[in-house]
């Protein structure tokens, strides 16, 4: 049997005409809809539904609704849907998409007019998924949790003895640092000429009990300039040994700087060394290159005498750091003075 137009016409439009809250408006707040569709609703009221809109556009033409307000509905068959005023925050089920979308309405829906033959108001809302807007959340804390920190800590209005002290700490600290870069003692560069002095006369001792003894000048040249600031010295120790490739060093000769302060820059001292070894025998190495490079039967064109130079520096009262060894200039050895 056809159905009755008009039959339908009055069963659809009863349950607006009976809504208390249909006249209610709410300009300008947010409203999120909970929308539960349903697949099999032959009359649904959801705004992509188009059965509803179908049967409407040939039953109810001149159906309008004057001034509605966003709800917050759930659609069945039969059922118009349930409005609320003062929900603020909800979930959409869009089960198109067979899947549980959880969404935040970020704008305010806003409404017009409504077409005469749809019973929803049509809005506009941006909306951003839960779990997107929880990650820029995170994203922006984490971005902005040292500046947070930081501002609150150094730029608060109550006075921090923490943070004063910490301020102190770290600049004594770097004070420290550029007093020690500057004032911390380094060793002077030093070298030795290739030619020695005699002052007075060379003495040999005979065969029998042979020995060595003599006085020699050396000009020392001792370079300041790795320091920044005048180096003072209190002793200077000098020790001269010969320097054979296939023996230990022997030590032959001693002498010591008095005090004095370099300033930054090149200076020339001179070192007086006294020699006084004696050897058991003439075959003693030490004695034996000294007598091949220093004798009495050489007058003329000696040979150079291999011998090395320690420098020990007594800086504040102790030996500073290590000692320093240094050749003769060219590494071509000593002439030593001859009568």
């Amino acid at each position: 049997m056809p159905s009755d137009p008009s039959s339908d016409q009055a069963l659809d439009i009863y349950p607006y005409e009976n809504d208390p809250y249909r006249n209610r408006r709410l300009a300008d707040r947010c409203k999120v809809t909970w929308q539960c569709p349903s697949n099999t609703a032959a009359h649904s009221y959801l705004p992509y539904s188009s059965t509803y809109s179908q049967q409407h556009e040939q039953h109810s033409p001149t159906l309008s609704m004057p001034s509605p307000s966003p709800t917050l509905t759930t659609s069945s068959p039969g059922a118009a849907g349930f409005h609320a005023d003062h929900a603020h925050v909800g979930l959409y089920k869009d089960t198109h998409q067979d899947s549980l979308l959880t969404t935040i309405t970020t704008t305010a829906r806003t409404a017009s007019t409504l077409a005469p033959h749809r019973p929803l108001l049509h809005s506009t809302m941006t909306s951003l998924s839960l779990s997107e807007e929880i990650r820029k959340q995170k994203h922006k804390q984490d971005t902005r949790g040292w500046r947070r920190y930081i501002s609150g800590c150094c730029c608060q209005t109550g006075f921090s003895w923490k943070w004063f002290c910490f301020i102190v700490l770290c600049v004594l600290l770097l004070a420290s640092g550029v007093l020690l870069f500057v004032c911390l003692p380094r060793i002077p560069h030093v070298s030795m000429p290739a030619t020695a002095s005699a002052v007075g006369q060379l003495d040999w001792g005979p065969s029998s009990h042979p020995f060595y003894r003599s006085t020699w000048k050396l000009n020392l040249t001792l370079d300041n300039h790795h320091n920044f600031v005048p180096l003072h010295l209190l002793q200077t120790d000098l020790v001269l040994s010969i320097h054979p490739p296939d023996l230990m060093d022997t030590p032959f000769a001693w002498s010591s700087l008095p005090e004095m302060t370099l300033d930054v820059g090149a200076r020339t001292v001179t070192a007086v060394f006294r020699i006084d070894y004696a050897a058991p025998t003439r075959t003693d190495p030490t004695f034996a290159h000294l007598y091949q490079a220093c004798g009495p039967h050489l007058v003329t064109d000696p040979p150079p005498l291999n011998v090395s130079l320690q420098v020990t520096f007594h800086i504040l009262n102790y030996p500073w750091l290590a000692t320093t060894t240094v050749y003769p200039t060219d590494d071509a050895g000593l002439i030593c003075p001859v009568n």
